[in-house]
């Protein structure tokens, strides 16, 4: 979820300039926070799983022309990574023994919300 550009002591810290640009235009921390608040005590058999929300609404996760998109075997390859460099298994060993295999990584990428992010 995203919560909009909001006015808050983390934006105008590191980002002073945008936020004295945007401050007529930031929402306050309150509107930030009502998307995450909402999903929190939404039902979720309501949700779409792995969406990326703002204002209570799935978004595009992927902008066009931006160069970006899911990569289900990329994906698979960095959760097996991960999961070897944390020793659960994967690529780089671990606990788990053939737990790294390309197809535990693609179902537990798949398991994971598969195209979730943005």
């Amino acid at each position: 979820m995203h919560p909009g550009w909001a006015d808050t002591e983390g934006v105008r810290t590191s980002l002073p300039g945008f936020a004295e640009a945007m401050a007529a235009r930031m929402r306050t921390p309150a509107e930030g926070a009502d998307t995450i608040v909402w999903l929190a005590l939404e039902d979720a058999s309501k949700l779409e799983p792995g969406a990326f929300y703002l204002d209570r609404v799935p978004q595009a996760k992927h902008l066009a022309l931006s160069g970006t998109k899911y990569d289900a075997p990329r994906a698979a390859q960095l959760v097996d990574k991960l999961l070897g460099l944390a020793g659960l298994g994967g690529a780089d060993g671990g606990a788990g023994g053939g737990e790294g295999a390309p197809e535990a990584s693609a179902a537990r990428a798949g398991a994971t919300g598969g195209g979730a992010g943005g």
